[in-house]
């Protein structure tokens, strides 16, 4: 299970990808947080929108250390659930509630 991180760092999309965290898609020109690893002897490459990044990085724990986007979803569901008190704390990452909120009424 050992884990080999080749390249980490922030781009910007020449073509579209879809967010390793949120499934949603990264557009062309959009700033991303790329990440090319080895895990279990199997190349991966990570895409992630900064918001989700850093939603994932403050709020939630991966403890195997793999990214689960069921547990990212159900992190994002609770912290709309718990708006106001995370506001109230100054812990609120605003763009990706947005956006969720956005995605869920549409």
């Amino acid at each position: 299970m050992s884990d080999y991180i080749f390249d980490s760092r922030y781009r910007i999309a020449r073509k579209e990808h879809e967010c390793s965290l949120c499934g949603d898609p990264i557009k062309k020109g959009e700033r991303y947080f790329y990440q090319a690893h080895k895990w279990n002897g199997e190349m991966i490459s990570l895409y992630i929108h900064p918001d989700c990044e850093n939603f994932a990085d403050k709020y939630l724990d991966f403890p195997s250390g793999e990214i689960d986007r069921e547990e990212f979803r159900e992190g994002v569901a609770e912290a709309i659930d718990n708006f106001e008190e995370l506001a109230d704390e100054g812990l609120l990452i605003p763009e990706i509630i947005r956006r969720f909120l956005i995605k869920c009424r549409s």
